[in-house]
This record gives C-alpha cells, sequence and structure tokens, in this order.
C-alpha cells in the first residue's frame, strides 16, 4: 500500500460495531457549502503494489501500477457521479504534458505529512470531532488548484499488496496448525488493498473532506472464480465503496446545507 497509510482492517470493523455516532473520515464544518457548484477535478491517482513472498520480501509491481491507476481514476468518478456529483478526470499524461507534475509531486508529500498527522491517534473519532478537522497543506493544494485552475480536487492514494504463490502455501500451512492447537486460524489474507479519498480545496489550501478504505481477500478459491484482472477489480470497488460511503449523495448534502441556512 501507500507509504503513509497505516489503516487497519480490525478498525474498520470496530467502527462498524461502534454505531453510527463514530466514523473514520474528517472533514470540515463548511465543506458542504465548498461542494456546492463546483465540478470535482480527480488528479491521476498514485498506486503502489507488491508481491510478497514467503521470506516477506516486496517486490514492487511498477507495470501494474500503471495498469491500475486510471481504472482508479474511472470507478472513483462512477461513484461521485452515483451520488450526484460532476466529476471529471485529469489524466497522467495531461499533468505532465502541462508540466504540472512537480507542483503535483509536492502535493502528494504535503498531503502524506498531513494525513499522518491527522491520523496518528487512530482511524475512528466521534463525529462531533471529525467535523473540526483543519487538515492544511502548506500552500501546496492551492498551488496546485491555481495551475490547474481547479478550486475543488479529488486525490486518490491506494496501495495494494498481494502474497506469492509460496507464501500463500506458507499462510495456509501455518492456519492449519493454529487451527490444530488452538482451534482457532488467525492467517491474514493473502490479498489486501487500501485507499484514502481526500477532497481538497484548491483555494484555501485545506482538505474539505477525506476517508480511508480497505479490502482484502483472494487466495486459491478466489483464484479459481475469478481472473487476476477481476479481482484487482473488485479490490478497487470495494475500496473506493467502503471510502465514498461516508460521503453523503450531493442532493442530501445541499437539502441539509439548505435548511441550515433559511
Amino acid at each position: 500500500m501507500s507509504r503513509f497509510l497505516g489503516i487497519s482492517l480490525v478498525a474498520f470493523v470496530a467502527l462498524g460495531l461502534a454505531g453510527c455516532d463514530n466514523t473514520t473520515a474528517r472533514y470540515t464544518e463548511d465543506y458542504a457549502a465548498k461542494l456546492d457548484k463546483s465540478e470535482l477535478l480527480i488528479l491521476p491517482p498514485y498506486a503502489e503494489a507488491s508481491m510478497v513472498n514467503a521470506a516477506g520480501s516486496e517486490t514492487r509491481k511498477y507495470d501494474y501500477e500503471e495498469h491500475i491507476e486510471p481504472i482508479l481514476a474511472d470507478e472513483l468518478q462512477k461513484k461521485l457521479e452515483e451520488k450526484g456529483y460532476r466529476a471529471r478526470i485529469l489524466r497522467k499524461k495531461d499533468l505532465m504534458n502541462n508540466q504540472n507534475y512537480v507542483p503535483y509531486a509536492a502535493f502528494k508529500e504535503s498531503f502524506k505529512t498531513a494525513y499522518e498527522a491527522a491520523y496518528k491517534k487512530g482511524e475512528v473519532v466521534k463525529r462531533d470531532e471529525a467535523k473540526k478537522s483543519l487538515i492544511h497543506l502548506d500552500g501546496r493544494a492551492r498551488s496546485l488548484g491555481d495551475r490547474l485552475q481547479a478550486p475543488v480536487m479529488v486525490y486518490v492514494d491506494y496501495n495494494e499488496k498481494n502474497s506469492s504463490n509460496d507464501a500463500q502455501a506458507a499462510q495456509f500451512a501455518a492456519g492449519v496448525v493454529m487451527q490444530l492447537l488452538t482451534g482457532t486460524n488467525t492467517s491474514a489474507p493473502p490479498d489486501k488493498a487500501r485507499l484514502v479519498v481526500a477532497i481538497i480545496d484548491g483555494k484555501d489550501d485545506k482538505v474539505l473532506w477525506t476517508n480511508p478504505g480497505a479490502s482484502a481477500g483472494g487466495g486459491p478459491i478466489a483464484a479459481m472464480v475469478y481472473t487476476d484482472e477481476e479481482q484487482a477489480l473488485n479490490h478497487v470497488k470495494a475500496s473506493i465503496d467502503w471510502a465514498v460511503k461516508e460521503l453523503p449523495d450531493r442532493g442530501d448534502l445541499f437539502k441539509k446545507e439548505g435548511s441550515q441556512s433559511q
């Protein structure tokens, strides 16, 4: 996964059991007003993917990362439009052609640092605390937004780890031993995907709304049912669904905003 995402699947399960007063999202009190009539610009997603062998060594899958990044943007656009938002995609080649990669890279690093600080005490917080989040980006979002003429941008950081066949075999054997010795099997899923979706204020240089998502699964049974491409797409969809489900539908968001202003 990404260099800085330490989101725990256990935290997501705990959130589901804890009730609706808790959330993993962070957002500003004025994010609804900021999303009024703005078109959302989906920045080129950042993806890291690794294959983990039985010894625990990781090998980056650079070709796969290049392949999955546009899929992330496409699937996120679909999900946002399902929720009533207008979103368009900025492809990486267009970013490079217009010499905007340097400010984009600086923005990524600033977001990494700010995200770590915002989540260092844990993922799950009360909603009253979540809505007071102020995640500033050291002028990097404003610089990028000015260059792209984009007042509101959406950024995705994605990480996927897959266990190699020998690693899956070792995990399965360890799971069998644990089952025999203790009656429980605590082996981890062979495939894990995690991401963060963030909506960025390109004028005021802050994160308006952000939330992590995750997916797990894979293994020999999944391999018999799905192709590698299908499994990758399943991870992308599940992770995005998890992250964006905390974002209200546009119609509901602006009904609420309108009632508060009356």
